[in-house]
């Protein structure tokens, strides 16, 4: 039986699809690609007076042609996580105190560095790569505000296996030249250095679980900024976290965690995947429980078999565990039903409580106001250099044995392809509705029966340049716009300029008040299922209504009835 066979962009979260990734290289072999995107040679000054945190006192820059914007990179909010603290909760750092001087990204996560990532603006990802790596970066007006600002905290995205808050596009420094808000971006720890369960680490746990160290790095960040923001300008109590793919799963996460209570106030997610997490000590979905994984993969690593597996693998360099990373694997196919090794978040019954579908489901998620949604053509990018099926009756084999006898045929004629041509085009519209598009309705939906309220929309417009002709509306396509980073993409034009505006208006009016409307923008209703509207955002920005409701409700439908299968099987 052929299955369909995906290129995975390095850009894109983690998700129940299996995809072919690239060749990879390690960080000192692409020096040149990391330069890539960087702004003209820096206009910086230190600041004269340092800035006094719970840690000790820090020293920032001030950056831009009138000095009008106040920079502080890497400081750290919790100890290194090596040695002993490896897989550990992330605890305190280290007090000092002389001034430190925060001009400088601090370490990335240890991951593996591929060169696709130079080929979309602004992703590069330059070394150090470093197990230190819990830095937070913060951004804010050089002129001090009457009133505190209202806080956004990024979270970046990479499949939970790779990324960083130093990447050229996530620079917060013309969102903050606008005066509305403090930004603030964060590291937490990736991969298996992230995302590993072990039924020895379970046992070493006051709370017997594992898994989670990278969303437990998140609700650190948040703590740090309930303690400190204040001395930069900000209001604590107008938090709004937002992120990306991997960063937009994460604030599904953090939604769902009760660990994350209160530490937020609003929530942006943009184009988090899919909700069906691995669980740590039973089967789901036809997934081996994480710890089983966890077993695996320390096998794989050359550790020993039966006790002391977690006591050899702390002894290993980081590099090593990450080659070992389920996301390298050279072969990976469309199978949503794939066993595979994966590297992510997991219902632990502690960060995660309880199966994050049924969480949001019973409306038993964080009571705070919600964007969500995600892009048009999300799934151009991981077809773009794929094997896909060779003719109709593959094609046909691979949907039964996907979504069963009696949906497969229904998901086929919802993406009707009428000649081998076309096959491409509705793979990548499956694909991307059911990891992206789907999940985000969902979300609206479920949180939308709850009393905060909830926005929708979904980006329909093309990337500026060479990129859009190729991908469209693709994966990622609306982070220049949302992040204020528009000059970074060749070929913007005054429309790209327009919806840049736009999003940016929506964002931080949003994290402000907890409504995206303001004056001068198109008007953004509240998500009612019973109307299904969600704002898309184009040349012309518009309410639709029915967005690919037919499409979306059998994949709901889909999804219910293995989220029941996966809830039977792990009794």
């Amino acid at each position: 039986m052929r299955r369909l066979t995906f290129a995975l962009c390095l850009i894109a979260s983690a998700s129940f699809i299996t995809l072919n990734v690239p060749g990879w290289v390690s960080a000192k072999d692409e020096p040149a690609a990391a330069t890539k995107g960087k702004k003209p040679a820096e206009i910086r000054d230190p600041i004269a007076e340092p800035l006094k945190l719970d840690s000790g006192p820090v020293r920032g820059l001030a950056v831009g042609e009138d000095k009008d914007v106040h920079v502080y990179r890497g400081i750290p909010y919790a100890a290194p996580p090596v040695d002993e603290l490896r897989w550990k909760a992330p605890q305190p750092v280290q007090p000092w105190s002389e001034v430190r001087e925060c001009f400088e990204y601090g370490a990335s996560a240890p991951q593996k560095i591929t060169p696709m990532l130079s080929m979309f603006p602004g992703m590069a990802l330059a070394p150090p790569l470093s197990e230190d790596c819990l830095f937070l970066n913060v951004w804010a007006p050089a002129k001090k505000p009457e009133q505190p600002l209202p806080v956004m905290v990024w979270i970046h995205g990479g499949g939970y296996t790779m990324g960083s808050s130093s990447q050229r596009l996530y620079d917060a420094e013309d969102l903050a030249r606008r005066g509305d808000v403090i930004v603030v971006s964060i590291n937490y720890r990736l991969g298996p250095l992230g995302f590993l369960a072990h039924p020895e680490l379970s046992a070493e746990s006051e709370y017997k679980v594992s898994g989670n160290y990278g969303l437990l790095d998140q609700i650190e960040a948040l703590r740090w900024v309930q303690r400190n923001i204040a001395a930069f300008g900000g209001d604590p109590n107008r938090v709004t976290i937002f992120g990306e793919s991997a960063g937009g799963g994460s604030v599904f996460s953090l939604l769902a965690s009760p660990l994350a209570e209160g530490l937020f106030h609003r929530a942006i997610a943009e184009s988090g995947p899919t909700l069906n997490f691995t669980h740590l000590k039973k089967s789901h979905y036809g997934f081996q429980s994480a710890e089983e994984a966890g077993v695996e993969f320390a096998k794989k690593c050359g550790a020993p078999e039966g006790a002391g597996q977690i006591a050899a693998l702390r002894k290993m360099n980081p590099e090593d565990l990450v080659k070992v990373s389920p996301a390298l694997d050279d072969q990976r196919e469309f199978n949503i039903r794939s066993n595979m090794l994966r590297m992510a978040p997991v219902v632990d019954g502690w960060v995660i409580p309880d199966d994050p579908m049924l969480l949001f489901a019973e409306g038993r998620q964080n009571d705070v106001p919600v964007i969500v949604g995600a892009n048009r053509d999300e799934g151009t990018m991981f077809t773009l250099m794929s094997k896909l099926p060779l003719g109709m009756e593959a094609l046909e084999q691979s949907l039964t044995s996907n979504f069963g006898a009696v949906l497969g045929p229904q998901i086929r004629e919802l993406y009707p392809v009428a000649a081998t041509s076309e096959i491409r085009t509705a793979v990548a519209d499956l694909v991307g509705d059911i990891v992206f598009v789907a999940p985000a309705r969902f979300v609206a939906r479920s949180v939308a029966n709850d009393k905060q309220p909830v926005y929708l929309y979904h980006f329909a417009h093309p990337a500026a340049g060479p990129t859009g002709k190729m991908l469209g509306a693709h994966h990622g396509a609306e982070l220049p716009y949302a992040l204020d980073n528009l000059e970074l993409t060749p070929g913007h034009t005054a429309v790209d300029k327009a919806i840049r505006d736009a999003m940016v208006g929506y964002w931080t009016q949003f994290a402000a008040t907890g409504n995206p409307n303001r004056e001068g923008l198109p008007e953004w209703p509240t998500y009612d299922p019973a109307q299904d509207k969600c704002l898309q955002i184009a040349e012309k920005i518009e309410v639709t209504t029915n967005y690919r409701k037919p499409k979306l409700d059998l994949i709901d439908q889909f999804m219910d009835a293995w989220r029941a299968e996966g809830a039977d099987a792990g009794k």
